[in-house]
């Protein structure tokens, strides 16, 4: 059994606290030997192809007197099963996530749409128009298709998905003095940044009053070659909580920016608002790489 189990785990083996096993002291093995019956236990190995984890179950055969003469014992590698469960996990917590922020955009909308009813029938068309452009941006955000964006519409599409008015509105100014396509993995990723970024100006920065202002520029990185920078700023918002800690979106955009598009974040909250700043590479936007 050792040789084929040795072949099949491919060496070396580590526990999941670092502690390396030889076989003959190897807690699955040893239990078995004892007489021990394993079931349904997760195992976390390192192995020559990096870590991964284990589903072991096995049972001793004894002999007509009782002796231990065997073992059975099997070996199931659910890494990939278990890595699926963690990104249903994310997938899920994330879907809650855009869930409420979705219904605060629409509760945004409804209070910017109904708050001067001289004119009900005005102000149901105009919430009705808002609603149309809000699900038709989402239906941009959500296809696949995206191979002939561009930086600047992953940008105002995405803002216009949260009822943003960029054209015509002296609280939004975007400048793109460095614009360029995206490919298609960028583009969605990027969206979905601009996406969490507006969202939260909405619910709680520059965008949550009548007097804050945002200003979105994208320019060549000065301190990062082959770079873009994006630079989102809020001012005039509403007060920022001294003792706030990041949210599950402040999370989604880290995680989007660093893992997913290979760039860098920096944001930091002022009194005035919320300053953010991406920096990305183009060969990672243009899909290059």
């Amino acid at each position: 059994m050792r040789g084929g189990l040795e072949r099949y785990l491919d060496l070396p083996l580590h526990d999941a606290e670092g502690h390396r096993y030889n076989y003959d002291d190897l807690a699955i093995i040893q239990a078995l030997r004892d007489g021990k019956e394993t079931t349904n236990r997760e195992v976390i190995f390192e192995t020559n192809s990096g870590y991964r984890r284990w589903l072991v179950n096995g049972r001793p055969l004894r002999d007509k007197a009782g002796a231990i003469k065997a073992a059975i014992a099997s070996f199931v590698d659910i890494e990939e099963r278990r890595r699926a469960e963690e990104a249903r996990e994310v997938l899920v917590d994330e879907l809650n996530h855009r869930v409420k922020n979705t219904l605060a955009i629409v509760q945004s909308i409804a209070v910017q749409s109904f708050r001067d009813l001289s004119d009900p029938e005005y102000a149901q068309a105009k919430f009705r128009a808002r609603l149309r452009a809000l699900a038709a941006a989402h239906d941009l955000l959500t296809k696949a298709n995206w191979s002939d964006a561009t930086l600047s519409e992953a940008i105002i599409t995405s803002l216009f998905a949260c009822g943003v008015m960029v054209k015509g509105s002296d609280r939004v100014d975007i400048s793109i003095e460095s614009d360029q396509k995206l490919g298609p993995k960028a583009a969605v990723s990027l969206s979905m940044a601009m996406h969490e970024l507006a969202t939260n100006a909405i619910k709680q920065g520059a965008l949550a009053n009548e007097t804050g202002h945002l200003s979105v520029r994208c320019v060549k990185s000065a301190t990062l070659d082959d770079h873009i920078q994006i630079r989102w700023m809020e001012t005039g918002g509403l007060p920022i909580a001294e003792n706030r800690q990041d949210g599950f979106g402040t999370r989604l955009i880290r995680s989007t920016v660093e893992r997913e598009l290979k760039g860098k974040l920096h944001m930091q909250f002022h009194s005035e608002g919320l300053e953010c700043v991406i920096e990305l590479p183009q060969a990672q936007m243009e899909g290059k790489v």
